[in-house]
Order: structure tokens, then sequence, then C-alpha cells
């Protein structure tokens, strides 16, 4: 797995585990809360090139689950920031001079619709909108991948819909609505300022 895949996983985990969206004012919340995670990590094969690179990272969400609709199903929302820095390393494992890279992430998911399937599944179908910045060492943008997508996945609810806590996801279907706007790629980004 490359870092951006990491990155992405690690900022996304909490998004797919616990996607959705708020709308009904009157509704008490089910889950109010704050996550934040760093990690770090070196890859000794960073894009392939055979540069070591240290990975530092971290993120923070609020996430937020209310029921609403007739059936009173958990719709979910969360807004995640996370940050990245990527600095290459040396044969003796210390950093190059002038060879890091930041990565800064945005990201608003939240449940469009929660349909009971009737036959123990929920369909739920996700939007998730965001902003991935990669910065060289000099501060200036490298790269960008900002956009929205939207997919439907299915869940199986346990035999309770309306208590979202026991739920497994079963399959995260195909992306509905593919990402929009500049998607520049991760390694043609960052390979050209963190390769000597």
């Amino acid at each position: 797995m490359d870092a951006r895949s990491r990155t992405l996983a690690a900022v996304g985990a909490a998004a797919l585990a616990l996607a959705g969206t708020a709308t009904a004012a009157s509704a008490a919340p089910m889950l109010q809360e704050r996550i934040e995670d760093s990690y770090e990590f070196v890859d000794d094969d960073f894009c392939g090139t055979g540069t070591t690179v240290l990975v530092e990272g971290g993120f923070s969400a609020r996430l937020l689950a209310v029921e609403q609709g007739r059936d009173r199903l958990a719709h979910f929302s969360d807004r995640t920031r996370g940050e990245v820095l990527f600095t290459t390393l040396d044969d003796a494992g210390e950093p190059v001079p002038g060879l890091t890279a930041r990565e800064v992430g945005t990201f608003a998911t939240r449940d469009l619709h929660v349909v009971d399937n009737g036959d123990g599944t929920l369909s739920i179908r996700l939007l998730s909108t965001g902003n991935l910045t990669w910065y060289g060492p000099d501060g200036k943008a490298v790269g960008r991948n900002p956009g929205q997508i939207r997919l439907t996945f299915l869940v199986d609810h346990g035999g309770t819909p309306q208590d979202p806590f026991d739920d497994e996801t079963i399959d995260v279907g195909d992306v509905d609505f593919g990402s929009t706007g500049r998607t520049d790629d991760f390694c043609d980004s960052l390979v050209p300022v963190l390769v000597p």
C-alpha cells in the first residue's frame, strides 16, 4: 500500500465506517463525537522509486448521527481534516534537507438516503466531498485533487434497523457519481519534489 493509500485509509476509515448526515433539527443526536489520531511509518519504496520517505500524519474528525425520516433510521455525517508530512531520508535514515512535502486534506461525508430493504439490509447512498492538496518544500502547491463522489453501499443491520452500532458493511458498491474536479496524481505530484 503506498503512502497516499495509507493516508486516505486513515482519514477515510472513520468516514466510511460512520458515514452519514443529520438534517432534522428536532432530533437529539444519537452520536456526537470527535476523533483524533496520528500515525508514522517509513515507506522504503516511495512511489516505486526506491527512495525512503518518512510519513508522519494525523487527522481530526467530527462525527454526528441522528434519526431521520419516517422509519427513524440513523443518518451520519462527518467533517475531517488531515495533514501529512513526507520527508526523504538518506541511507543512514536521516532527513535530507530541503526534501519535505506536505499534504493537506479536508473532507465532508454525509448520508443522502438510507433505505430499509426489508431483507435485513440497509442501502445507504453516501456523498463525499473534499479537497486534497500537496505542497512542495517551498510551500507552493504541486498538485490537487478536489471534488465529490457519490456511492451506494449495503449494510447488514443485524435485525435492528434503528440501531446503527451493530451494523456490518456487506458491500461498498460501485461509485454512482464519479469524482468531479481536478484529479492530479499523487506520485506525479510528489516524486519531483521528494526524489533527489
